[in-house]
């Protein structure tokens, strides 16, 4: 489980081979005026390649699931976003 507000990038992590449920939350913290704005909240995994996993608006979707398939080794995972808190849960399904 990854949790943050606002944007960050993890250091390598290892993530075993398998296909993965990645879970989330997020939450958008800014207002002007009293009046929530829009943002973008992204996810993206890096091994070899850079994949990106999660691409929405909030506050429209404030969760949801996505599936990743690893064929394992190290990975960095970054997240952009704005004004935001967050968390991201990786569960393992099965293997590739």
């Amino acid at each position: 489980m990854l949790s943050g507000i606002n944007s960050k990038v993890t250091d390598p992590m290892e993530i075993p081979p398998g296909n993965y449920r990645v879970s989330w939350q997020a939450m958008d913290m800014a207002q002007i005026g009293g009046t929530t704005v829009s943002e973008l909240f992204e996810v993206y995994v890096q091994g070899k390649e850079k994949t990106n996993i999660i691409n929405e608006v909030l506050p429209g979707t404030p969760s949801g699931e996505v599936l990743f398939s690893s064929a394992g080794g190290q990975f960095i995972i970054e997240v952009q976003a704005s004004e935001t808190t967050w968390k991201i849960t990786f569960t393992w399904l099965s293997p590739n």
